[in-house]
């Protein structure tokens, strides 16, 4: 039951009260909850009707807070929506007023456990940004060194619980009462959001993610990260190094300019997608607030707060994706799809097929450069959505990604290419992938591994055999019976070990080819090195393999 503690139910009135005041209340209507508050016609509230669903949307979210800014965000993933919504909750903005210094010195003294005299020289009561999570001030240490104090928003903790409370409340409600039109069930959506949150919520998460990206970027002449500070940061509580810049948001607005804005662009797309492909670890909310334009030309990322995972296998399966999409090979872009996700059994495989070149046709005719993969890349995913092929989030979470970071260079130098610069590092991954040496690895350990397996059948089943023998299973089997099962068995267990053999010679060849085709125009026969390496482990592991099978045939 909605509203099992008093406070949860205040505060589900206020949303229903929101709902309906722009234009929602329907769905109030559609849980069985329409008797919770009054529909307001929006006949009657003329600022309101003239904005489409989006724009309303949009600005109802923003007017619950945190917790409801945040779930478009996520939703803003699901490419399956209408594009009036999409393109509105792309727009949502996590701005705010500023909480009171007073309550801000009052949280950093509790969380440091000392005055802040005892900290810092300076610290300015006026913040330099505000969120609805925090907010960020300008302090000077002791020492000297300037720094960025990020202070969690008093409260906020305890309102974004009772309003997940609520939203499960609510998902569990449409779960029941809601046809599911994709993979994934309002409660999960619900518990993903929850899960966004306490990573926000907790900035000692954020300053390992800023931590590792800072790591990763170490000597860079092009991408700053700021230096976290362990001990005056805590999970309500981030101190990190003052980054002096412009931040982009300016430069797009006209405010400030930039000397050489087509360097700028290229430096943010290659930064971004060294952290896609080669950390696995992303910044996915790189919109022109979060990023600085340093004097020199470097780029500085601010709030790590949101980011994506991809890790080795999901990289490969990304980039498997982007080359499909940039060949324009539906098939290869089916085959993705349904790596990359977990496909219901009752997929219509044709059909959706098809509608895949209807998406591939989208972007048929427009010269490479020009294809934006973001956009591609969201279309694949809403359909597959569509087809309830299960889809990890991180996927969705790239996809949003790469849609603001095309965005943002648009902006700033339309004739940088988004695409050019992600296909080096899509190419270069499938290499990794069927780079012959990890071929054979890979066929090496899942050989051995299956050899093994089939190694023990014939002695396990001999035993079950003497067991039964012996009475200790209630059936009977006589000897010639026996004899020509034990034989049966090693006549299959030959065979299959053949086939391994004969399935470990077909990968090594591909691998070869692959590499052979992705090494193009050089050639397979102009790479000497190439082919000795892959001859040597191939003759290695057949080796092995015919050892293997050869001890196992003698019953070894």
């Amino acid at each position: 039951m909605l509203g099992r503690r008093t406070r949860h139910l205040d505060r589900f009135r206020q949303v229903a009260r929101t709902l309906g005041r722009f234009g929602f209340g329907w769905v109030l209507g559609q849980l069985g909850l329409a008797g919770l508050a009054p529909l307001t016609p929006l006949r009657g509230r003329p600022e309101l009707a003239r904005l489409n669903r989006g724009e309303r949307i949009r600005m109802m979210l923003e007017e619950l807070g945190p917790t409801f800014v945040k779930l478009g965000q996520l939703a803003s993933t699901r490419s399956d929506l209408p594009p009036d919504i999409l393109a509105e909750l792309s727009k949502l903005q996590d701005q705010v007023p500023p909480f009171p210094y007073a309550e801000a010195r009052r949280l950093v003294e509790g969380e440091l456990r000392r005055p802040l005299s005892e900290t810092f020289r300076v610290f300015d009561p006026v913040p330099v940004a505000a969120a609805s999570l925090g907010q960020v001030h300008h302090a000077v240490l002791l020492d000297g060194t300037e720094v960025a104090v990020k202070v969690q928003r008093p409260g906020v903790r305890r309102q974004v619980r009772v309003d997940l409370d609520l939203l499960r409340e609510l998902a569990a409600l449409a779960d029941r009462r809601l046809p599911q039109r994709g993979p994934t069930s309002f409660v999960e959506i619900a518990e993903e959001l929850a899960q966004m949150l306490d990573r926000e919520l907790d900035y000692t998460q954020e300053a390992s993610h800023a931590g590792r990206i800072g790591r990763f970027f170490a000597g860079s002449d092009e991408v700053v990260i700021p230096r976290v500070y362990p001990a005056l940061s805590t999970s309500r509580l981030l101190t990190l190094s003052w980054v002096e810049g412009t931040h982009l948001s300016r430069i797009l607005a006209g405010q400030d300019g930039v000397n050489d804005p087509e360097r700028v662009a290229r430096r943010i797309g290659s930064s971004m997608f060294d952290q896609i492909f080669k950390l696995g670890l992303f910044h996915a909310d790189p919109h022109p607030g979060n990023i600085l334009v340093l004097p020199e030309g470097r780029i500085a990322y601010l709030d790590f707060g949101m980011v994506g995972r991809l890790g080795p296998r999901r990289r490969e399966q990304f980039s498997s994706l982007v080359v499909a999409l940039l060949e324009r090979d539906a098939s290869k872009i089916v085959r993705a799809i349904l790596e990359m996700g977990i496909a219901p059994d009752d997929l219509d495989l044709p059909r959706f097929e098809e509608e895949v070149e209807e998406v591939r046709d989208r972007f048929y005719d427009r010269p490479l450069r020009q294809i934006p993969i973001g956009e591609a890349v969201q279309a694949v995913l809403g359909l597959a959505w569509r087809y309830r092929i299960r889809i990890p989030g991180d996927f969705s979470t790239l996809g949003k990604t790469l849609i603001t970071l095309e965005g943002v260079i648009e902006q700033l130098a339309p004739e940088v290419s988004v695409v050019e610069l992600a296909e080096p590092y899509g190419r270069e991954l499938l290499w990794q992938r069927f780079d012959p040496r990890r071929v054979a690895r890979r066929v090496t350990d899942s050989a051995g591994e299956t050899v093994r397996d089939l190694s023990q059948v014939p002695p396990a089943v001999v035993r079950l055999l003497h067991r039964a023998e012996a009475g200790r299973i209630g059936f009977e089997v006589r000897a010639e019976q026996l004899d020509r099962a034990v034989r049966a068995i090693e006549r299959s267990t030959g065979r299959l070990a053949t086939a391994v053999l004969l399935l470990a010679l077909s990968v090594l060849a591909a691998g070869l080819l692959v590499a052979a085709a992705l090494q193009a125009p050089v050639g397979l026969l102009h790479s000497p090195r190439l082919v000795q390496g892959s001859l040597a482990m191939g003759a290695v592991l057949v080796l092995a393999l015919l050892l293997e099978t050869i001890r196992m045939l003698r019953g070894r």
